[in-house]
């Protein structure tokens, strides 16, 4: 199979490029001051409409969630969850900061909590757009 052919069916874009990522303070700070806000179990989401027409997403993990070992968990999770489901977040810069958990939860436990966040602060930043 050759990619391109149009003979061949090719697998969706999965990959997390640095176009895809918020690295610099400002664009967290952007989104946590001017987007929407959603709070779950395990996770509070800001998400701000960006001029691009990218989903770009934004993780933090103080060290009260745990050891550098917990951090990194969260942080590949959260990019995972990010990789597999772009369309939900098309057109959004989002930034996820991880609560200090009472217990670990399951990677479908985590993305269940991540989806009805993100929900929340789509509709709440549609709402302060529209004011």
């Amino acid at each position: 199979m050759i990619p391109g052919d149009p003979g061949t069916i090719e697998a969706a874009d999965e990959r997390f490029p640095s176009a895809e990522r918020l690295r610099k303070r400002p664009q967290f700070l952007y989104a946590r001051r001017r987007g929407g806000r959603g709070e779950g179990k395990w996770v509070v989401v800001y998400a701000v409409d960006n001029e691009v027409d990218v989903g770009r997403l934004g993780v933090t993990v103080s060290k009260r969630v745990g050891n550098a070992a917990v951090r990194n968990r969260y942080k590949r999770r959260l990019r995972e969850i990010f990789r597999r489901n772009k369309a939900r977040f098309q057109g959004h810069d989002v930034v996820i900061i991880v609560k200090p958990p009472q217990t670990s939860p399951t990677f479908e436990d985590l993305q269940e909590d991540v989806f009805r966040a993100l929900k929340k602060a789509l509709k709440k930043a549609s709402r302060t757009r529209c004011s």
